[in-house]
């Protein structure tokens, strides 16, 4: 596997200098052995660099101009990076903003209310008022 993050001093074709990169790596599957292509996100601290799938994901929240993002195993990451930086790496079709602090995983989410929305390891979050119609029309098709 080839990790690939540009930074100022490295630059690799295809790779922009300071933006996260979003791989696809290859995969191979044990029944009938053909590939499969599963997109993978990368998330580099000072320490290393997270690979994770984006069902690893439950919901990325804000504090200030960091982030912390929480995984399905009940760990977190604290990145270095706005909301609105990983809001655009995170695929449109799986996330949602809900809220100018939190991003959820739509499969996550078992409950809205007008105030909060209900993740399936109990978690609750806010809602704000303005995406209320919005989540409930994503969750709605």
């Amino acid at each position: 596997m080839h990790l690939a993050y540009a930074n100022r001093n490295t630059f690799r074709e295809g790779i922009t200098p300071g933006k996260p990169h979003v791989a696809s790596l290859e995969v191979w599957t044990s029944t009938d052995g053909r590939k499969q292509t599963e997109r993978k996100l990368h998330f580099p601290t000072t320490e290393r660099t997270y690979i994770l799938a984006p069902d690893d994901i439950l919901h990325v929240e804000s504090v200030s101009n960091y982030s912390r993002i929480h995984l399905q195993d009940g760990k977190s990451i604290f990145l270095a990076r706005t909301l609105k930086r990983i809001e655009h790496q995170l695929p449109g079709h799986l996330f949602i903003r809900i809220h100018r602090s939190h991003i959820v995983h739509l499969t996550e989410i078992i409950s809205v209310s007008k105030t909060e929305v209900e993740l399936k390891n109990g978690t609750t979050l806010p809602i704000a008022r303005s995406q209320y119609k919005r989540v409930m029309a994503i969750l709605s098709d």
